[in-house]
């Protein structure tokens, strides 16, 4: 039953269009009698921090707080979100503390966490536990997803916050899931605090941080195959490689000149040849989804390389009056 729920929400999540908005779900618990948290200036400062970046309106910021257990499964299915960030109070056993029906803290333990990532397994890509001593839960979490962040030790409100807005600060900008990772970590330091050392990264294996990002779906690449979990061909291993290139050297459209836009577009039409030949003869189903996701990410370069000239054009003709990235922004809102 898992396996066929699972097959459902991976195909769920590749149909998404590569442009849509990232939801990012952001839950809240701060039970009665707990350690007070400033959750909610959390959160904003996040949602701040993410609407001062070119790409930031790409995120879908839904905040719920007072999280009780019965409310985590018809919040995933509801949002189905691609990260999940939880912000809130750890036990040193590793457990996360919701509210119960009267605000007072209930613990979920870690197994039971774990499970519902692994029953809707393929919806979510990222989780972040801004919680004392969540990492026991983040290994437990990442069998499932992506990539999660937990904390080793307790940590200090002011420390949480500063890591999770420089973390989705940097992967508004385009960054890597290891290079966010760290600036978070490093926002922690400049700010004089002593936790920086604190936040760990745990990724499902077989992945590597350091090409993870937000806006390209990931696909199991090597490792040790799994039972009932076949590889991608080394073909299909190749255009995920040129999918990821061109989505990470091209991402920063607003910085590109005209040059640079009549370059990027002669390699999107390379890329394009690429893929009619391997579709020629691929024959895995799992390439197939491969391929299909690469065509759209590059769909979406070669809409936002025109989009680009576009807004440059429309700058020289209006002297101004808008600025490009609100012209671009305008434009892709069409």
């Amino acid at each position: 039953m898992i396996s066929e729920v699972s097959k459902l929400n991976r195909e769920r999540a590749l149909n998404r269009k590569v442009d849509k908005r990232l939801r990012l779900l952001f839950l809240a618990a701060n039970p009665i009698g707990s350690t007070p948290l400033r959750l909610d200036a959390e959160a904003r400062d996040i949602q701040e921090r993410l609407s001062a970046t070119p790409e930031g309106n790409r995120f879908d910021f839904h905040h719920h707080g007072a999280v009780r257990p019965a409310d985590l499964q018809k919040l995933l299915l509801s949002e189905a979100p691609d990260l999940v960030h939880f912000s809130g109070h750890g036990t040193s056993l590793g457990r996360l503390v919701f509210e119960d029906a009267y605000g007072e803290g209930q613990e979920i333990p870690c197994e039971a966490i774990g499970s519902l990532f692994q029953i809707l397994q393929g919806q979510t890509r990222g989780v972040v536990l801004n919680a004392c001593y969540s990492e026991a839960q983040a290994v437990e979490i990442a069998k499932h997803v992506d990539f999660v962040i937990g904390m080793s030790d307790s940590l200090e409100d002011d420390s949480a916050i500063a890591f999770a807005t420089s973390f989705y600060q940097a992967l508004a900008y385009g960054q890597t899931i290891e290079v966010a990772f760290n600036l978070g970590c490093n926002q922690i330091h400049l700010e004089d605090l002593e936790d920086h050392n604190i936040p760990v990264l745990t990724v499902r294996p077989g992945l590597n941080a350091a090409e993870l990002g937000v806006f390209l779906p990931q696909v199991r690449i090597g490792g040790t195959p799994s039972a009932g979990k076949p590889e991608l061909s080394p073909s299909a291993m190749e255009l995920h490689e040129i999918a990821h290139r061109l989505s990470t050297k091209w991402f920063r459209l607003w910085k590109l000149d005209r040059n640079d836009i009549t370059f990027a577009t002669k390699e999107v039409a390379n890329v394009r040849t690429e893929l009619e030949h391997y579709l020629a003869s691929n024959k895995s189903i799992l390439d197939k989804l491969v391929v299909h996701q690469v065509e759209k990410v590059v769909g979406l370069i070669d809409d936002m390389l025109s989009t680009k000239y576009v807004a440059d054009t429309f700058w020289d003709l209006g002297k101004g009056v808008y600025s490009k990235l609100q012209t671009i922004a305008r434009l892709l809102d069409d």
